[in-house]
């Protein structure tokens, strides 16, 4: 395990030291409230700064210049498109010791901190997904692949109390954050004080500050013990009004994979205009019996940032470099955000707090919840607010139904599709190039990560089926492609199919999970990848028969349960570890002559092909149950007895414009995109490549600090995607910049800075954790 998976998986602990760095990068210094003035945080802190002028030829960044931008028509000067802004960063692998620094910032920015000064102790909750800076790691790239079950979209909110409020000239936050435990790491309360006496400006973007905190075993009440770890962060101006900043964390725990320690440290000295900079990173972190250490040197000038690391130096242009983004708002013609009623928080009669949506049910501390159970719907208010009482309704399983959509091959030229060839047992990456199917990357089978190839014909004379199956996380997952002029080998068992054109039809499907109130058929047929009854476990796979002359398998469905022909429950009971992301079946159909007659085989109509129910049949349905809540339906009913309903992530069209031929995009110009909207800031489906953090450039994605994943290319501002008949308007919210490689100027070097002892961290003594009672008064950002 790296020190980057190391951090992230065991350690978003001590993220929390530089919480401060949130003063950095603001473009306001502050917002006056009733109660004093509130300091604004930025969510994102670079190194070395975003550079604002154009990258170099070929960049997104210049070419997204030459499209007419596009704002929405009644959008006023006050409207929230004109209002959101969009913010920049650089992405550097010598500033990973920060990347836990900006997860914390976009939660501590999701706490609605300054709103809330001096309004007294109230509580957040955080969307952890949001801001997980892993995101940006290679093994993303897999991930987006292989994860494909409801639990890759699952919700994840964190609990914390938040104290905002003035001190004389000082600003003060006080934080208690809990967090479970997990694979790696105790469950722990984290104390952090914060106490800011300059606030941040255009010549200073760190403001002067001081941040304490610990964290303590989960069983703590208060702060105080043998902390689990402890730090500091703090900024302070030397004689040349150079801003100094300062950090460290230092800790460890006993966890399931053995003994782990950190240690990490910097120091950043800025310019007062920013132009150029000096600083050192430096750490050692020892994980299961495996330590890594590194200690990098940074310099910077207006153009170029120098990185060295025993003996190794790079040099990296400022003013030339790709750029992505990661976060999009959407808006509708007035400019105001659109939004999806994706669910909302409740509060369980013993007190524990959660939230309940599309994707599932999550309460805090992994509180139990059961069918059967009273919760309450939390409305926040200064008052205490109403909470409406709901009946829990659980089940260990859910029913998702899909919808035939079809495109043709034209508009979705180049994009990235995910294909298994099982005669090799290999998993490839194929795109239509405009006049066949080429692979273009495998899969390793030892790291899971996508391998660049050189590009060869997609041979579609061996094929298991008539036509294409592919996976892709740009037309929103899978993708079926009939081939014209096959023939059947009855000696080779394959077929050979003639070649697709661009007008050749694309077929994929729109996902709904089924409510206990919603109409389905009562039976089902089902012929592939069908689940069986199991005393011991619960459910198994059917032994697949792909024959003509195969029946098939029937089954009921009462009660959100799918039951075979004995009246078994088809329930999950126990994990297996083949089932350990849950139990997914394939096509179930209501029998129906119209329906049987879609999957008549084509050279016989009395014979019956079920393989082609993945893609003839207008809509169809899956079954889904396992061990895990994504797996499970959780929905609510109220007192009448009717169900609420909630909005899946919103379908939108996107169709990509770049006519810089030298652009890396340009491959994209005019290729349509089925992208998923689940809410501000919340835009999936753009395909991604990795990239070396040493030359900026594209390149293989392995397991290493020098391999960034990142979106291939950025939808510029004012762009325009379609749903359901209507326009919308799209704006990056969180750009970053990814320099290229340049020759080192001579006149730049690193300086060996001293670094920072934790022999001067001092105890953030913010007392016990405070008890607040009734709904949480930010979810995700949102003031309720």
């Amino acid at each position: 395990m790296n020190r980057r998976t190391f951090i992230h998986s065991s350690l978003r602990i001590w993220s929390l030291c530089a919480m401060l760095l949130t003063y950095g990068c603001g473009n306001e210094n502050s917002t006056s409230t009733g109660s004093g003035t509130a300091l604004e945080l930025a969510e994102k802190v670079s190194v070395v700064d975003a550079s604002s002028t154009l990258a170099g030829s070929g960049s997104l960044s210049k070419a997204l210049v030459r499209l007419a931008k596009t704002n929405p028509p009644n959008a006023t000067a006050t409207s929230e498109w004109s209002t959101d802004e969009t913010q920049k960063f650089v992405a550097e692998r010598s500033a990973e010791a920060f990347d836990i620094v900006n997860e914390i910032l976009c939660m501590i920015a999701q706490t609605g901190y300054q709103e809330k000064l001096g309004k007294g102790n109230y509580k957040a909750f955080i969307d952890i997904n949001q801001c997980d800076q892993s995101n940006d790691s290679a093994a993303s790239a897999g991930q987006n692949s292989t994860n494909q079950t409801s639990g890759s979209n699952r919700t994840d909110y964190e609990t914390w109390l938040v104290h905002s409020a003035t001190d004389g000239d000082n600003h003060v936050l006080k934080m208690w954050i809990r967090e479970g435990a997990d694979d790696y790491e105790p469950a722990k309360l984290i104390c952090l004080k914060t106490v800011i006496s300059e606030s941040v400006s255009d010549t200073n973007p760190y403001g002067i500050f001081i941040s304490t905190f610990a964290a303590y075993p989960g069983a703590n009440t208060t702060c105080e013990g043998i902390p689990i770890f402890k730090g500091f962060l703090k900024s302070e101006k030397d004689e040349n009004e150079k801003v100094l900043l300062k950090f460290i964390v230092d800790g460890g725990f006993a966890g399931s994979s053995g003994e782990s320690t950190f240690s990490e440290k910097a120091v950043l000295d800025r310019a007062a205009d920013g132009k150029s900079m000096q600083g050192r990173v430096a750490g050692t972190n020892s994980f299961g019996g495996k330590a890594d250490t590194y200690d990098f040197g940074i310099a910077s000038n207006e153009e170029v940032f120098m990185r060295e690391d025993e003996g190794s130096t790079v040099c990296l242009s400022r003013t030339d470099f790709h750029e992505s983004a990661w976060r999009y708002g959407v808006y509708d013609a007035d400019g105001k955000r659109v939004t999806r009623n994706s669910g909302f928080p409740i509060k369980t009669s013993d007190g524990a707090h959660g939230w309940i949506g599309y994707w599932g049910l999550w309460i805090d501390n992994d509180a139990n919840v059961s069918n059967g159970d009273t919760v309450y719907k939390e409305v926040f208010s200064e008052d205490g607010g109403t909470a409406t009482p709901y009946t829990v309704v659980k089940i260990g399983a859910k029913l998702k139904k899909y919808t035939r959509q079809t495109a043709t091959l034209n508009f979705i030229k180049n994009i990235p599709l995910d294909w298994f060839d099982n005669a090799s047992m290999t998993n490839y990456r194929v795109k239509w190039n405009g006049s066949k199917f080429v692979k273009f990357a495998t899969m390793s089978q030892s790291d899971w990560f996508w391998k660049n190839i050189t590009e060869s014909d997609l041979d579609l004379s061996e094929l298991d089926f008539g036509e294409l199956n592919f996976w892709s996380q740009a037309i929103g997952g899978q993708v079926r492609v009939p081939l014209p002029n096959c023939t059947w080998d009855d000696v080779e068992m394959k077929s050979s199919c003639g070649s697709p054109d661009n007008d050749t039809e694309v077929i994929y499907f729109t996902e709904d999970i089924v409510y206990p109130d919603d109409t389905v058929p009562s039976s089902f047929r089902c012929y592939d990848n069908c689940p069986k009854y199991d005393a011991s476990s619960g459910v198994v796979n059917h032994e697949s028969d792909f024959s003509p002359e195969a029946t098939g398998h029937t089954y009921t469905f009462a009660d959100m349960l799918l039951k075979d022909t004995d009246d078994n429950s088809l329930l999950m009971t126990s994990e297996s570890e083949s089932m350990q992301w849950g139990f997914n079946s394939g096509p179930l159909f209501e029998p129906t002559a119209e329906n049987l007659a879609l999957l008549a085989c084509d050279w016989d109509p009395t014979e019956t092909c079920g393989w082609k129910g993945w893609s003839v049949l207008s809509e169809y349905y899956t079954y889904e149950t396992g061990p895990n809540q994504w797996n499970q339906f959780s929905g609510l009913k109220d007192s009448s007895g009717v169900f609420l309903a909630f909005e899946a992530p919103l379908a939108v069209e996107y169709t990509h414009s770049q006519t810089d031929t030298s652009a890396i995009d340009y491959k994209y110009h005019g290729v349509k995109f089925f992208l998923d909207y689940g809410g501000f800031g919340d835009l999936q489906g753009i395909p991604g490549v990795c990239r070396s953090m040493d030359t900026g450039e594209v390149t293989n994605c392995s397991d290493g600090s020098d391999i960034r994943w990142s979106p291939e290319f950025m939808v510029p501002e004012g762009a325009t995607m379609t749903a359901g008949g209507a326009t919308y308007y799209v704006k990056p919210l969180e750009v970053e910049q990814v320099m290229k490689s340049t020759t080192c100027p001579s006149g730049l070097s690193v300086t060996d800075f001293d670094l920072p002892e934790i022999s001067l961290w001092e105890d953030p003594a913010i007392g016990a954790e405070p008890t607040v009672e009734g709904a949480p008064a930010v979810i995700g950002g949102v003031l309720q």
